[in-house]
């Protein structure tokens, strides 16, 4: 299989999902002013949040028992349903309904396409690619915007979600040219009343993390109850439980996903507040402060990039890790102290590239073949929902106070904090990842 046609067809796939999270972004008031629902807004992105993070587990335990490819294919389907659907929906209430079903689709295909690259890519050699992986799926969420508001502005806010159909199209042309369906024989049965208590409560945890959601304090108490309860049974079930408990005895793969939780919630902070500051504090333009997201892409893929090539070459990746969330911390303090804020944003851009290949290559070099699809799908699970507990981790500590003092002491309990997760992160790695030899093959 063609390393190169692979590329291409999971870098489609990311493309498509990561695009859809941001790009009903700006053309919401639009959305809300067409369909008489301006209060409900919130909810076209958060329905597609919902379900693409819910499924992420799920379907890479589908695809190790039914076939990759198939997976993909059905997943293109649904996403492709939904996306026409969406462009055709004449009410808010529908357009939410089918945003969910999209985002199942959409969901599905981010995951699967990071497990079929580590399918054909030795651990030693994924961080070559990295870059060119987190350059897509940094650009394709920082993009989505930019797309939303083009496309509203010049044809219609329909054509955000109709524009998919073609693009899956031709992502179902290439997978099926390009992806080998890959199926791990065993013993083991799909645990659909697991699955589904699984997508339940992530769905419940991130409408409680959802602050742009007014949900009665009753809901939320239940809501929180219930995410307790469904978690402690998915942790003990001893039979087919669908959370990996197993992987993580598995030297280095808690660790990483803890660190890999981390690393998101850093970049979600820094994509939020760095460009807020810059519009509150500076008084720079929308524009502009849009402007700074290109450095810190840059120096993700930059530092990826190089960080990569190193790893493939030399085989030594834990130096990387510790050296980007060393970069990250000083980044962060010295925005605290207000020394050299403007060119610090790169800097964090930086550190986060050189955190992404060490990460991805330990975790695969530790996966058996068996569990390889569902043990990605769940390093992907944790990234996305830390995302989300990103949001609400910044928002719980910036309280402007509706002053521009305090909105600066406010960035400043933010810096602050990102400083002490970058250097627990280091603490993490130095104490619980051990350098490993990186595989040359792939498990079979």
């Amino acid at each position: 299989m063609s390393h190169k046609k692979t590329l291409l067809s999971v870098s489609l796939l990311i493309f498509l999902g990561a695009l859809e999270k941001t790009i009903v972004t700006t053309p919401l008031p639009v959305i809300g002013t067409e369909l008489n629902a301006m209060n409900d807004i919130a909810w076209v992105v958060t329905a597609y949040l919902l379900t693409a993070t819910s499924v992420i587990p799920i379907c890479g335990k589908l695809s190790d028992l039914f076939g990759r490819l198939k997976v993909i294919i059905v997943s293109l389907g649904i996403f492709s349903i939904g996306s026409l659907l969406c462009a055709l929906a004449n009410d808010m209430q529908s357009l939410i309904l089918v945003r969910a079903l999209q985002g199942v689709g959409g969901g599905a295909l981010i995951s699967l396409a990071f497990v079929v690259i580590s399918d054909v890519i030795p651990a030693r050699e994924i961080g070559r690619y990295q870059g060119y992986i987190s350059a897509i799926y940094v650009v394709s969420n920082i993009a989505g915007p930019v797309f939303g508001s083009l496309l509203t502005e010049h044809l219609s806010w329909r054509w955000i979600f109709a524009i998919n159909i073609p693009l899956a199209l031709l992502a179902a042309f290439i997978a099926i040219r390009s992806i080998k369906d890959k199926v791990v024989k065993r013993e083991d049965r799909f645990n659909w009343g697991g699955s589904l208590l699984l997508v339940s409560s992530t769905t419940l945890l991130i409408l409680l993390l959802s602050e742009d959601l007014s949900l009665p304090h009753a809901f939320s108490l239940v809501g929180a109850l219930f995410i307790a309860g469904a978690w402690t049974y998915l942790l003990t079930d001893k039979k087919r439980s669908v959370v990996p408990r197993h992987l993580f005895k598995l030297p280095n793969y808690a660790a990483c996903i803890l660190t890999m939780g981390v690393c998101q919630i850093l970049m979600t902070a820094a994509l939020i507040y760095f460009p807020l500051q810059m519009q509150v504090q500076n008084g720079v333009s929308l524009t502009l402060s849009g402007y700074s997201m290109l450095l810190f892409t840059l120096g993700v893929c930059v530092s990826a990039y190089f960080s990569g090539k190193h790893i493939a070459a030399t085989g030594v990746y834990k130096t990387h890790i510790l050296v980007g969330f060393i970069l990250i911390a000083v980044a962060f303090f010295l925005m605290l102290m207000k020394i050299a804020f403007v060119s610090l944003f790169p800097i964090i851009g930086l550190g986060i590239g050189f955190t992404l290949p060490g990460v991805t290559c330990a975790v695969q070099n530790v996966l058996p073949a068996a569990d390889r699809g569902v043990g990605i799908s769940f390093f992907g699970y944790v990234r996305e929902l830390s995302g989300a507990a990103g949001v609400v981790v910044c928002s719980s500590l910036y309280r402007d106070g509706g002053s521009l003092q305090a909105a600066y002491s406010a960035f400043g309990v933010i810096y602050l904090a990102m400083c002490l997760f970058a250097s627990l992160a280091f603490i993490i790695v130095a104490g619980f990842i051990t350098e490993k030899e990186l595989m040359t093959q792939v498990a079979e």
